[in-house]
């Protein structure tokens, strides 16, 4: 028999070893990305599904009491109802934001009668009662970065509001749009003064401001209200929390613009114009997505001039929720006026969110 025959190959080559390399880093290098694609997809189509839960929440609401719940519930002054924060700053009395009046409805009933009893014995809510309560699951978007506890809120005189990513449609202006049919949204500041149990005046401290009728449940917009239509009206939107203790964005049950709440008077993920805001980080414009940070403080919250984009963590756009429940990814590059118009309940005028 030939010896030639009964050889055998001992190894591969260093050629053939580098090629084998080259080709499985050519399949990684291609495999990749679309392994994050596909985890980002998964993420947004989660952050869809919270904001469907959030309008199926203030929908159970309104079966309850006959409307959305208050954007924020006021026992102050009217005078005082730019304020956004504590006593210290002068906001004497608030009630519960929308955020924690719907969180029965997301299966937290229990975390929300902790709060609710914390409502009888406490003049403000935001101040007293929802220092270092986790928000709900839902109200957390995979795609964004969790701001840790270290960086919760600590301004304004309110303590430990940790941060979320999700705001209420209060308007096409300002906080104050509410006081404009063409300009309101679908959550407003309510004066519950008026409610059954409520003081006539309001004083730091005092026992009559205590109560469960700070809620003002039944005092919020009705349905019959959103004359441009359920579907062609923004709910909730996203928004990017910062991490600074002294910025309000992303404190879900701050009572102000970017903690519960946006207005459409920026487009979303808006780079050249700053938030307004009774609290912020400033800093100045950066290369990247830090750039969407920038941000002013309000020269005169009194006045309730302030305002807040949404933002998301989400290439190219947002994710908004309407009040019929129906969601849908908004391009940051629609056309501003049909933004705007969308952010308004009775605004008469008509407008349709272009196909995604």
């Amino acid at each position: 028999m030939n010896r030639h025959h009964l050889t055998r190959r001992a190894a591969f080559t260093l050629v053939e070893l580098l090629v084998v390399i080259a080709i499985i880093g050519g399949l990684i290098a291609l495999l990749v990305p679309a392994v994050q694609a596909a985890r980002e997809s998964a993420r947004r189509n989660q952050c869809t599904s919270n904001l469907h839960q959030l309008a199926l929440a203030a929908q159970q609401h309104e079966e309850a009491f006959g409307c959305l719940p208050p954007g924020l519930p006021n026992c102050s002054d009217p005078a005082k109802f730019g304020l956004e924060g504590g006593s210290s700053v002068g906001a004497l009395c608030q009630g519960p934001a929308w955020t924690i009046a719907i969180m029965p409805y997301l299966e937290e009933r229990s975390q929300f009668d902790i709060i609710k009893g914390c409502i009888e014995i406490k003049a403000n809510v935001c101040e007293s009662c929802t220092g270092e309560v986790d928000p709900p699951a839902t109200f957390r978007c995979p795609s964004a970065e969790l701001i840790e506890s270290n960086n919760s809120l600590n301004a304004l005189g309110v303590a430990n509001i940790a941060k979320a990513n999700y705001v209420g449609n209060f308007g096409s202006g300002t906080y104050f749009s509410y006081k404009s049919n063409s300009t309101a949204g679908v959550f407003d500041i309510v004066d519950v003064r008026g409610a059954k149990g409520a003081p006539i005046t309001q004083m730091a401290n005092s026992p009559t401001m205590q109560g469960t009728w700070k809620m003002g449940s039944k005092l919020g917009v009705k349905f019959a209200a959103i004359t441009d239509g359920t579907s062609k009206t923004f709910l909730a939107s996203e928004i990017l929390g910062y991490p600074s203790q002294s910025d309000v964005r992303g404190a879900w049950t701050f009572g102000g613009m970017g903690g519960m709440a946006f207005t459409t008077s920026q487009l979303p993920n808006m780079t050249d114009a700053p938030d307004m805001l009774a609290s912020c980080q400033p800093m100045p414009m950066m290369m990247g997505t830090l750039s969407m940070f920038n941000c002013q403080i309000e020269s005169d919250p009194m006045m309730g001039g302030g305002y807040a984009a949404a933002r998301s963590a989400h290439s190219g756009g947002v994710i908004v929720s309407m009040v019929d429940g129906s969601t849908h990814f908004v391009a940051e590059n629609i056309d501003a006026l049909v933004w705007k118009n969308l952010g308004t309940r009775r605004g008469g005028e008509s407008a349709d969110l272009p196909p995604e």
